[in-house]
């Protein structure tokens, strides 16, 4: 997977490479046009991927954006596709403090704000695996789709201090995405407590 990124990296994006990563990201230029995001603390989040079987619910990314609104001074920007923006709309229930950027950012302007982050928050998206190589604190929320395939195994005992993986383990882990349960459980049975959980030790609070 990690060989897939830096092909299409060193072809569309040939930025400059990290002597800590095999991907490319320019960590030194400023992005002016990106300075109104950043004049407080952000928080970054991509909440869907383009496959549905991966997606944790609307209702729970509301509560927990209102709790985050609530108890910090944070504006959240929402990243995704084009296609995603109608439904990341649904998400802003604070025009002011959430921002959907979907469609409008380059690579190394998600990259940017990334590295501005207080946290990233995201589901198994090519985002969470760019905010990885960033190293930042980072909550995400992972489906056993992805176990031992484009996460490790080991990624899923929760033992590094910037990341929280959080899911619901079931016994068809290991599915690559093939669903056999009528929803993917391991996604959707995640509730909002726990990820507020898993935020306060992250950050410390």
């Amino acid at each position: 997977m990690e060989k897939k990124y830096d092909t299409l990296l060193k072809k569309y994006f040939p930025l400059f490479q990290s002597t800590q990563s095999s991907l490319y990201f320019d960590y030194f230029n400023d992005i002016k046009s990106l300075s109104d995001y950043v004049d407080s603390e952000i928080i970054t989040c991509q909440p869907y991927s383009l496959s549905s079987n991966r997606n944790w619910q609307k209702e729970k990314y509301i509560e927990l954006f209102e709790y985050l609104l609530k108890t910090s001074d944070c504006s959240i920007l929402l990243f995704g596709e084009s296609c995603q923006r109608n439904d990341l709309q649904k998400l802003v229930v604070d025009k002011k403090r959430i921002i959907n950027l979907a469609g409008k950012l380059s690579l190394k302007e998600v990259n940017y704000l990334l590295l501005k982050s207080k946290f990233y928050i995201g589901i198994d998206s090519a985002i969470s695996h760019f905010a990885e190589k960033c190293n930042i604190k980072r909550i995400i929320i992972v489906g056993g789709g992805s176990f031992g395939i484009n996460h490790p195994q080991s990624a899923f005992t929760n033992n590094n201090k910037n990341v929280k993986y959080i899911f619901n383990e079931v016994n068809c882990f290991g599915c690559n995405w093939i669903c056999i349960q009528k929803l993917p459980y391991c996604i959707t049975n995640v509730n909002t407590q726990q990820v507020i959980k898993h935020i306060r030790l992250l950050i410390g609070n």
